[in-house]
């Protein structure tokens, strides 16, 4: 495990100061038909995700009073589940690290280093989905979405009277 540690240490002090090559992957990714916006919109969720429930398995480990076993269980899912998605969107570097990651959680002798493990996990999810944030052209999407979303009414709200205001 104490490699994996050092790896994901270089890869939180790179990502940081270069863009990770996995993002230049899962934003090209069918960039050519025009669909690749699906990529940044399900890789921003699952790094969103991902980092608020590892963080709180973190913190349940610290805690002391968990099952190993169930704790193992539930944060291996949560990186696999991950992982299976990022083979999708290229980013083929996150899958690697999710999955040896998953790997080292089941070998785990304890909640102390199930927790470190999963701290560093997180920590390198977090800088990924700040580095996906980044990626994404906010004010062009923004300005977009308030463009097409002006005068538009969903069909199933059409003639809809809001309770509210009677």
């Amino acid at each position: 495990m104490s490699e994996l540690m050092k790896e994901l240490d270089r890869r939180i002090e790179a990502a940081w100061m270069v863009e990770p090559q996995d993002v230049r992957r899962m934003l090209s990714h069918n960039a050519d038909s025009g669909r690749n916006f699906g990529q940044w919109v399900y890789s921003y969720m699952d790094m969103s995700q991902l980092q608020e429930v590892l963080y709180q398995y973190y913190k349940i480990c610290l805690g002391g009073n968990a099952d190993l076993a169930t704790m193992k269980a539930v944060a291996t899912s949560a990186m696999n589940n991950v992982a299976a998605n990022s083979r999708s969107s290229k980013m083929e570097d996150l899958m690697s690290v999710l999955y040896r990651a998953s790997s080292a959680a089941n070998g785990a002798k304890d909640l102390e280093e199930l927790a470190a493990l999963l701290r560093k996990v997180q920590r390198y999810i977090n800088v990924m989905f700040y580095a996906i944030d980044l990626a994404l052209p906010w004010a062009d999407m923004c300005k977009a979405y308030n463009e097409l979303m002006k005068n538009f009414v969903s069909p199933a709200r059409e003639g809809a009277i809001d309770v509210s205001d009677q």
